[in-house]
């Protein structure tokens, strides 16, 4: 069921973040009460890309943490292997009224069955993407076959984010985008969680978002029933001045903030494993 709040499909202002701090290996804000943010992919391959999601092709999505409690190595980008047909993070680009890129179709109306959970989960991927509150953020690869000028960057993500009880609000966080070169097929390692060839952080702009009218329709599921509607909403920035990127290939990220950019030990809570658990079991490609 949709929550009240998703039902306004007005676009509403939201706040750009402050540049984020470097990497310190240590848990940030771990705030669970306003829900979790989740981004989703995209399943178009456009100028020619090859790779797909799946590490056996190049694979096309990689993730970084500078929480210890995941395990894994700090403040190193890592390769994930997720579905074929996933070709990165859902990303459109549009230089004015003008779309130069799309690995997607939600604007166009090109997505096919793609956002509709089938045999293959293509359309049930989403990728957990909040670098200061788990200390944990996605970014997908996108390749550009010449030079591209943009004036908005368009992300996506769930409507509803991870507990579907209403208690997610766009509102309540702030956003980044970010966008990294590639060396050694990995996203160029900033020492923090910003861009070494774009960040939102520093550059003029606004962000908005608004519901994009495209849901995920679950078929088969063993939480959803069968026709259970999830809402995909667009994550918006306009750029002050147009922003202009050479051929190449590339990592974008469509990230949410919590509370202080910079730690607050004063206000910071751990919580529970079994929370904890339950968080990183959802954080990457099958969930639901």
């Amino acid at each position: 069921m949709r929550v009240a709040f998703l039902a306004v499909a007005a676009t509403v202002v939201v706040a750009a973040p402050a540049a984020a701090q470097a990497f310190n290996g240590a848990p940030d804000n771990q705030v669970d009460n306003l829900d979790y943010y989740y981004v989703l992919s995209g399943g178009k391959f456009p100028n020619g890309q090859t790779r797909n999601g799946d590490i056996a092709s190049g694979g096309t999505m990689r993730f970084i943490t500078d929480d210890p409690i995941w395990g894994f190595p700090l403040d190193i980008w890592q390769k994930d292997s997720w579905f074929t047909e996933n070709s990165g993070i859902a990303l459109t680009m549009k230089n004015g009224a003008t779309i130069v890129y799309d690995n997607n179709g939600i604007e166009t109306g090109t997505y096919g069955s793609f956002y509709t959970e089938g045999g293959d989960n293509a359309g049930l991927v989403r990728a957990y993407s909040m670098p200061n509150n788990y200390d944990w953020t996605y970014a997908g690869l996108f390749q550009l076959s010449g030079p591209t000028t943009f004036t908005q960057l368009i992300g996506y993500f769930d409507g509803n984010g991870y507990y579907n009880d209403g208690s997610f609000n766009p509102a309540n966080f702030r956003y980044q985008m970010n966008i990294w070169s590639e060396t050694g097929d990995l996203p160029t390692n900033t020492g923090s969680f910003l861009g070494d060839v774009f960040t939102t952080a520093t550059a003029g702009g606004t962000f908005t978002y608004s519901y994009t009218g495209v849901d995920r329709v679950f078929t088969t599921n063993n939480i959803y029933p069968a026709g259970t509607r999830d809402p995909i909403w667009r994550m918006v920035w306009t750029a002050d001045a147009p922003v202009t990127l050479q051929a190449g290939d590339y990592y974008y990220a469509n990230d949410a903030l919590v509370g202080a950019v910079t730690p607050e030990p004063g206000t910071m809570s751990l919580l529970g494993i079994g929370l904890v658990a339950l968080v990183g079991a959802q954080r990457r490609k099958r969930s639901t």
